[in-house]
């Protein structure tokens, strides 16, 4: 397995598509946080005018079986937050 920085123009919706895949299976899954990883991850927001928000996703072979987000707040320099970690059994 792999983990790879994605950043070009089809990144957010790679990421996006990873999260839907892990659950694919489970019927009782509701994506409630979709608005949210949207606003943070595909947009211009207020939070993203002080941070750096990388995406990744963990690849097996061909299959993108993982994602995550590191996010470095500039009003928190100490800290690194891992956000939208998903990843398949």
């Amino acid at each position: 397995m792999k983990a790879e920085f994605i950043e070009d123009k089809s990144a957010y919706k790679i990421f996006a598509k990873v999260g839907i895949d892990v659950y694919k299976e489970n019927n009782c899954y509701r994506g409630t946080e979709a608005s949210i990883e949207k606003l943070l991850l595909n947009s211009t927001c207020a939070f993203s005018s002080h941070s750096i928000i990388n995406k990744y996703v963990v690849r097996d072979g061909n299959d993108l079986v993982a994602r995550f987000a590191l996010i470095l707040d500039y009003l928190l320099p100490d800290y690194i937050q891992v956000s939208f970690f998903e990843a398949q059994k």
